[in-house]
């Protein structure tokens, strides 16, 4: 387990398919019924960091590297902290400010909902079973980070 300071919470570690589940469905967001991402708090900034965010983690990532998010308040230089390579140690660490961590999970529930398992399956390349693995472990990790 990693210390960090208390104005820092972590999300978690995501490994290989769930990290590939989350980007592929960060990257839809924009491309389902707009009225209805707007409703849970979508924005054009938003939709613009989140999917900068995943962008910034090689496609090419090896399935034992872990890619942590971590929540931070504090001021984050995007330039620098989201397009730093993976570490040594095979960690991708990257930065996301609270309200758009809080509002993540929400938007991919979202996006999962109004795409249906079929147009879902086409876009993303991935199951049902899947996808929703994926979004109950990114949801129950930012709960947490957030209550800490």
């Amino acid at each position: 387990m990693t210390v960090i300071p208390d104005s820092v919470r972590d999300i978690g570690k995501y490994v290989g398919e769930y990290f590939e589940i989350i980007r592929q469905l960060t990257r839809q967001m924009a491309n389902v019924q707009r009225e209805s991402m707007v409703e849970q708090g979508w924005t054009r900034e938003i939709n613009t960091f989140l999917y900068e965010f995943v962008k910034s983690i090689p496609r090419d990532i090896e399935p034992q590297a872990w890619v942590r998010i971590v929540v931070s308040d504090q001021s984050i230089d995007r330039s620098e902290s989201q397009t730093d390579a993976l570490r040594l140690d095979g960690e991708a660490v990257r930065y996301a400010p609270t309200y758009i961590c809080e509002l993540w999970p929400t938007l991919l529930a979202t996006t999962w909902e109004l795409l249906g398992s079929l147009e879902a399956r086409y876009r993303t390349g991935f199951n049902a079973d899947e996808i929703t693995a994926a979004l109950a472990s990114m949801t129950e990790a930012v709960d947490g980070a957030l209550r800490a």
